[in-house]
């Protein structure tokens, strides 16, 4: 049985019979329960929308601050969050916080939870002074109502030292991931989720610095305690490779980089995580850094083939893909490339007319040789234009016939590709498998 859809069908009963035995505060306590199963099982509009029920009822009853009230501000603080509704999460938090701190006996736990929440929140609307300023007062909210040694204090220098991060002040950063390490090994252990964070947090402020070796050294214990908690199968074992990767990529250790991305693309390919497209071009990007540019061209044309399968609206990524693919391929050379068949032909604009600024294309030959490319192989602009051997007539005083930028590299086996003259018309031509 699930013990949320318990709590909730319980919750539901109550809040229908309380009314009758007199209880508005019941009643009140009944929905929140609601709210807060709803918020746990994602059901985020219906747990704000029971939330939104229980602050009618309170101020109905006249009770504006009791803990209630504070909690409903939370789930409604928290759905925003999700709704990247920033300024609504902001003023929930804030308002949340207020009655906390009104509230006796003081929950320093909350109340720094809630700093937190909102300094979260404020960051995602932009104001990096008054996120500073949020997490400085969470670190201070908790070493006053809290023990020494408390780990809360360690996640608020955690999530402190993530934001100095982000903003280049890695000094600062390393100081308060490694206070926050501190706290966590001796309250949580050395194997446990906080160190293990703790530890990718040092590794990132060393990277800042350009301190590779200790970065290096932080990033392999992140992976050891991940790869033990998560028995080496998850993606965030994966994510942990690409960073490390990233690190001995600038470091100059190429062949390391290569064998750790390598691993991560694997993993994430198993798991089918949506990472794993982003990973495929970190992967293409080193190759194409160490000169091997045809294993380039298949790491983006395996990316691309991500990005179209992946729902959602990801133009932006395939624009950027195609700029990836578009900087290797001057490198792709034509040597060992045997006879295809190229069929070449002219298409008209789709609005039946030339566009304006463009010299009209009046004939266009066909070149009657056969070539055959490798599949995975993008033909680059020059063998393109020699083996097609476009002839364009011009207009006087035209600007030069543009190369032709392959726009689709296709997946075996055979495809018809498209390739596109700037200012000129598409053309088609047929990649067949190479000979066997």
């Amino acid at each position: 049985m699930n013990p949320l859809r318990t709590v909730r069908n319980a919750a539901q009963v109550a809040a229908s019979t309380s009314t009758r035995f007199g209880g508005r505060k019941r009643q009140a306590r009944a929905l929140l329960d609601l709210a807060l199963s709803q918020w746990k099982q994602k059901q985020h509009a219906e747990a704000r929308e029971t939330a939104e029920a229980v602050l009618e009822l309170l101020d109905s009853d006249g009770q504006r601050r009791c803990r209630e009230r504070a909690q409903c501000l939370d789930i409604i603080g928290s759905v925003a969050v999700e709704q990247a509704d920033s300024p609504l999460a902001v003023r929930c938090f804030g308002e949340a916080l207020e009655i906390e701190r009104q509230l006796r006996p003081l929950d320093w736990v909350r109340i720094t939870l809630l700093c937190r929440r909102r300094a979260e929140a404020t960051r995602a609307s932009g104001d990096l002074a008054g996120t500073r300023r949020l997490f400085e007062e969470a670190v201070e909210s908790a070493e006053r109502g809290l023990s020494a040694d408390h780990p809360v204090i360690g996640d608020c220098l955690a999530d402190f030292g993530t934001f100095l991060q982000q903003t280049g002040e890695h000094g600062a950063s390393l100081a308060c991931y490694e206070r926050a390490t501190e706290l966590h090994r001796a309250a949580c252990g050395l194997d446990s989720p906080e160190v293990a964070r703790d530890y990718q947090g040092l590794a990132l402020a060393f990277h800042g610095m350009g301190r590779f070796e200790e970065a290096a050294e932080y990033y392999q214990k992140a992976l050891y305690r991940r790869e033990r908690q998560l028995g080496g199968d998850g993606s965030e074992v994966a994510v942990l490779m690409v960073n490390l990767a990233q690190i001995y990529s600038d470091w100059g250790r190429h062949s390391s980089a290569l064998e750790l991305l390598q691993q991560a693309t694997g993993r994430l390919e198993c798991k089918g995580d949506e990472r794993l497209a982003q990973t495929l071009e970190k992967l293409g990007a080193l190759y194409g850094r160490c000169g091997r540019y045809e294993d380039a061209a298949g790491c983006y044309t395996r990316a691309r083939k991500v990005w179209i399968d992946t729902p959602g609206d990801h133009q932006a990524e395939l624009e950027g893909n195609a700029e990836l693919m578009s900087g290797i391929v001057p490198h792709l050379r034509p040597e060992g490339l045997e006879p295809p068949q190229p069929r070449v032909t002219r298409r008209p604009d789709s609005r039946g007319a030339q566009p304006a600024g463009r010299p009209p294309v009046t004939e266009c030959e066909e070149d009657e040789r056969e070539y055959r490319v490798p599949i995975g192989v993008a033909p680059s602009a020059p063998l393109v234009m020699r083996h097609l051997a476009l002839k364009p007539v011009l207009v006087p005083d035209t600007p030069p016939l543009p190369a032709i930028a392959v726009a689709a590299i296709p997946e075996p086996p055979a495809a018809k590709v498209s390739a596109r003259l700037s200012g000129w018309d598409e053309l088609d031509f047929d990649l067949l498998t190479s000979a066997s």
